[in-house]
């Protein structure tokens, strides 16, 4: 295990897998170096998925069995749906697990490992109150596989079926805004992409909460003359 490194483990939708990149991105500028595999990161990160039994289900295994494997002074951290869900029942059910954050300020990570740092610390939350979702100004919300990526547009839903946790993991639905995700959608073209997969948790509500009509109409009208090598 080599200090100051970071490994995660994403489980879930394609969603996770960006916000999965996202945390790898603020981690890099916190100075961490993501490691070749879990067993070599001092902190390891299960970014969970809690939506259905079946995935919570995956995300207790990979838990379960990231404890059993788990190194000499290797601090394990939970992020994402599972852990927004369960909140503080989720450290005591997992006491191994040192340090957790929530799905809606994924910057919360920096606070987090700055404090599982400090000598001494036991089980830490970085967990305020956050009514919806915050971006990270400065981070690619993206997965690139190949020639194919994801780009999050936004992500949670404003509409509140009862039979859907969603709205109470991610909150109610925030679109990224316009300059940010050409900003995305070019620098995948200059990567060489050839797919790039428009993602949220329902992409037709692109928009709705700025009151935009027509709104992934006017995103798609804005981003396809941006990206001409993309086909």
């Amino acid at each position: 295990m080599k200090p100051n490194t970071f490994y995660i483990l994403s489980l879930g939708c394609a969603k996770n897998l960006v916000d999965s990149n996202v945390l790898a991105q603020l981690l890099e500028e916190e100075g961490l170096t993501y490691a070749h595999s879990a067993n070599q990161a001092e902190f390891l990160l299960i970014n969970t998925c809690g939506f259905i039994q079946d995935a919570r289900q995956e995300s207790i295994d990979t838990i379960n069995e990231s404890i059993e494997k788990k190194k000499s002074g290797q601090k394990i951290i939970a992020t994402g749906c599972l852990a927004e869900r369960w909140k503080e029942s989720f450290l005591k059910s997992y006491p191994d697990v040192v340090g957790m954050i929530g799905t809606r300020n994924l910057a919360d990570i920096i606070p987090l490992i700055r404090e599982l740092q400090q000598p001494g610390t036991g089980q830490s939350t970085a967990y305020p109150a956050y009514p919806s979702l915050i971006y990270s100004k400065d981070a690619s919300y993206t997965a690139i596989q190949g020639g194919s990526s994801y780009l999050k547009v936004a992500d949670g839903c404003h509409r509140t079926c009862a039979f859907c946790a969603i709205p109470g993991i991610k909150g109610t639905v925030v679109s990224r805004d316009v300059n940010s995700i050409l900003r995305d959608a070019r620098f995948l073209q200059d990567f060489g992409v050839k797919e790039i997969n428009l993602i949220a948790q329902d992409l037709t509500s692109y928009g709705v909460d700025r009151n935009e009509k027509n709104g992934l109409v006017n995103l798609l009208k804005a981003v396809l003359p941006q990206i001409p090598q993309v086909p």
